[in-house]
């Protein structure tokens, strides 16, 4: 299965929207999530993952001041 995801503000201007797009069983579906709840679980656990299938010795700055956090701290704790 292969994920895509988009995170933007909905069309009533203030509300974020999670687009989810999947690959399964040769096609492509969509799912919009409108629950903040929801879009803040789901990005803080992909960003877990991410974290977690980054080697130590891949990481370089992004830019992102959050991401860049997460790999500062996630070296500190592997040395």
């Amino acid at each position: 299965m292969e994920r895509d995801r988009d995170v933007s503000v909905g069309p009533d201007g203030g509300r974020r929207v999670l687009r989810l797009k999947r690959f399964v069983d040769g096609k492509w579906s969509t799912e919009i999530v409108r629950d903040a709840a929801v879009i803040r679980a789901y990005i803080r656990r992909r960003q877990i993952i991410e974290d977690e299938t980054t080697g130590a010795d891949t990481l370089a700055p992004t830019g992102d001041i959050d991401r860049d956090a997460r790999a500062k701290k996630r070296c500190a704790h592997v040395h």
